[in-house]
């Protein structure tokens, strides 16, 4: 049975125009009633002879409408490859059966927003910065002045005061780099496990053959 439908449509005369209307007549008549099997061998007969692009898009459609979708989309990229010359009415139909021969379903869009640990980062890093700063100003001023009055380690003890509070300074500003070194891994990581900016997309393969995903 498939080969006498092969041998029909092997046979057509293409330099007989009236048998390649009436092939391509027969033929869209049949998709029309939605007898899809009896469609395809007449359409492709008829398009190998003619090339003509309404023949190709419905000749697609039947093969889509079949479940073919590896020949569908066989069809539909002769079909994209003409899209220069096309008119926009039928770049739409093009689109169409695009979308029903292998639909894109957005799953998920969104912009880059890095982890809550990466603006705890930020502000620990920020925080320990003037820590630092501040804290080593002072600490350096306190001891500068410290310097004229003390032998090398040693202080008189009325200057005990002014002693503890240069130390007390100098800790505040090693507290601040402890907190740029934290603040700095926190950031490092946060960046790591934050979402990423995706478009992710399932796609529908051909055959059935499951899915792919696009980003």
């Amino acid at each position: 049975m498939v080969l006498g439908k092969a041998a029909t449509a092997s046979a057509l005369d293409c330099n007989d125009d009236g048998s390649v209307l009436a092939e391509a007549q027969r033929g869209i008549r049949a998709y029309s009633g939605e007898k899809y099997e009896e469609a395809v061998d007449p359409l492709t007969a008829a398009y190998e002879c003619t090339h003509e692009r309404a023949l190709l898009l419905i000749l697609a459609r039947t093969h889509a409408r079949l479940g073919q979708r590896e020949s569908a989309l066989a069809r539909l990229r002769e079909l994209e490859q003409k899209a220069a010359d096309q008119p926009d009415g039928e770049k739409a139909d093009i689109a169409e059966l695009r979308q029903e021969i292998a639909p894109e379903i957005e799953v998920a869009e969104a912009p880059w927003s890095p982890s809550p640990i990466f603006w705890s980062g930020i502000a620990a890093a920020g925080i320990g910065t003037v820590l630092a700063i501040v804290g080593g100003a002072v600490s350096a001023s306190q001891t500068s002045s410290l310097e004229s009055e003390c032998n090398g380690s040693s202080c008189p003890s009325r200057l005990s005061d002014d002693v503890e509070e240069a130390n007390r300074w100098a800790n505040v500003a090693n507290g601040g780099f402890v907190g740029i070194g934290v603040g700095g891994v926190l950031i490092i990581v946060g960046a790591i496990i934050g979402p990423f900016p995706t478009t992710t997309r399932l796609v529908a393969l051909p055959g059935g053959g499951g899915l792919a995903v696009r980003f």
